[in-house]
Order: C-alpha cells, then sequence, then structure tokens
C-alpha cells in the first residue's frame, strides 16, 4: 500500500472511530468518576482529548513523511492537524446527523 493510503486510511478511521471514542469515554465517564460529581464531565473531557490526540500525534510520527526543512515540517504539522480537524469535524456532523433521522429531534 502507498503511504498516501495509509496515510489517509489511518484519518478515515480516526474520524470514525472518535464519535466512538466520545461515547466510550462518556461512559467510562458517567460510571467511574461519578463519585467526583461536577468535576466528571471535565475529567471524561480530558480522557476522550487524550485519547483523541495521543492517537493522531502516533499518525502523525508514523505515516507523514519527513521534511528536509524546518519550515516545511511545520506546514505538514499544520496541514495535518486542519485535515484531523475537518475529517473529526465532519465525523461528528454525519454521527449527529445520522441519530438525528433514527431517534428524532
Amino acid at each position: 500500500m502507498k503511504p498516501s493510503w495509509r496515510l489517509g486510511s489511518h484519518i478515515a478511521l480516526w474520524a470514525i472511530a472518535s464519535p466512538l471514542v466520545e461515547m466510550l469515554a462518556g461512559f467510562i465517564g458517567t460510571k467511574a468518576f461519578s463519585a467526583l460529581g461536577a468535576f466528571a464531565p471535565t475529567l471524561t473531557l480530558v480522557l476522550e482529548g487524550a485519547i483523541l490526540l495521543g492517537w493522531a500525534v502516533w499518525i502523525y510520527w508514523r505515516h507523514v513523511p519527513g521534511a528536509p526543512t524546518a519550515g516545511r515540517r511545520i506546514a505538514y504539522a499544520i496541514a495535518f492537524g486542519c485535515v484531523l480537524l475537518a475529517a473529526g469535524y465532519a465525523a461528528l456532523w454525519a454521527a449527529w446527523m445520522l441519530a438525528t433521522l433514527l431517534f428524532g429531534a
């Protein structure tokens, strides 16, 4: 498989899994962190962010090609971040739309 296809497939998998990670973190947060009271939603959000950010860093480290200059590497990082944000928002929008179509508003 070409490196660009591997990068694209990992980004697509990250985007598809981001709503699932959100639901999993929410479930864990309501069960495990319920004793913390008002601090539980914040800790759940931190848990979700840590999972998705760690996964994104791993994808960037493994699949984004090296660059000869620091400026180009920074440009790659910015482009990668923008693509991940767009893919994540699209996946969350699609999950919201699917839930709305299935269960109503």
